[in-house]
């Protein structure tokens, strides 16, 4: 499955991490967006059951 070989990738934690901390001062910029930080926490998502708040 896609998911478990996203999660499994060595920088994984770090993205999710990432997403996490988030910003201090509201909303990311385009230039601060972790889209691969984005796509693990839709994989955790996914395969925690909550495949509709996956599908953002």
């Amino acid at each position: 499955m896609v998911c478990r070989w996203v999660l499994n990738e060595p920088d994984a934690a770090t993205h999710v991490a990432k997403i996490a901390e988030g910003p201090d001062r509201g909303a990311l910029t385009e230039e601060e967006l972790d889209v691969d930080g984005a796509l693990v926490f839709g994989c955790l998502l996914y395969l925690t059951g909550h495949q509709e708040s996956a599908q953002f």
